[in-house]
């Protein structure tokens, strides 16, 4: 991954874009809002705190990573438990934290988030801004989706009726994006820095490539810098496996 990419995921949490889901997915919630909420926040065991980071590992000069627990205090591993900002700021983090959820069946509330950050990049003036704006509502708000099943019945309603009149505005999504991250904060976030990924990949010094989806480094370039075209009508479920991966 370039530099000016790994730049600007670290440099700002709000330019990012969505992975659509994969064919065949569309529509599939299981993962309902009560199953999260009802975890409380805990605090991360101390060996996540003194692990080594994560595919940047220090080495040493046999080219082995350092021993366990002699990590930085501030390594990319502490940041991810300091809060979700710092988790998705660096991209080992987003990437095993989009596994996680993956893995959960939750990943639409991540992707509605990224989405909601691509679609406020795009020009209004652009007669692709409004299809988008369309798609995302379709895929993410209209049906019962586990991103709907966590918004407030006035923010969806507030969407709905912006989509009809065609009022499209680049905040239009805010409040639907502040909802979703506020939930990730207080459950997902939690029940990630005590999963088993996430265990494992803090012991193993994020050096089990089993723990990433072989897809990961296509999914997070894709996050991070596209949204796709639509036509007049299209629903969006292209396969971004075909999509070109180079940095923006």
């Amino acid at each position: 991954m370039s530099r000016p990419l790994m730049d600007h995921i670290a440099s700002s949490f709000s330019e990012d874009a969505p992975r659509p889901p994969v064919p065949g997915e569309e529509g599939e919630a299981p993962c309902y809002p009560g199953k999260l909420a009802m975890m409380k926040p805990v605090e991360p065991p101390k060996a996540v705190l003194l692990g080594s980071p994560g595919s940047s590992a220090r080495r040493n000069e046999d080219g082995l990573g350092e021993p366990e627990g002699s990590a930085s205090p501030d390594s990319p591993l502490s940041r991810w438990t300091k809060s979700l900002h710092s988790l998705l700021g660096d991209q080992d983090g987003a990437l095993l934290f989009r596994t996680f959820l993956e893995r959960e069946k939750c990943v639409d509330t991540l992707d509605f988030w990224f989405a909601c950050n691509g679609f406020r990049q795009m020009d209004l003036k652009d007669t692709k801004t409004q299809r988008v704006a369309k798609a995302i509502y379709k895929r993410y708000i209209e049906n019962n989706s586990i991103v709907a099943k966590q918004l407030k019945p006035a923010t969806k309603t507030f969407i709905r009726d912006n989509i009809k009149k065609q009022h499209i505005d680049s905040a239009m999504f805010d409040q639907a994006q502040t909802e979703i991250q506020s939930n990730m904060e207080e459950n997902a976030y939690q029940m990630f820095l005590t999963s088993d990924i996430y265990l494992e990949y803090v012991r193993t010094g994020g050096e089990n490539p089993s723990l990433v989806n072989s897809n990961g480094l296509v999914d997070l370039k894709v996050v991070c810098g596209y949204l796709p075209t639509l036509n007049e009508e299209e629903e969006w479920s292209c396969d971004f496996k075909h999509l070109q991966t180079h940095s923006p």
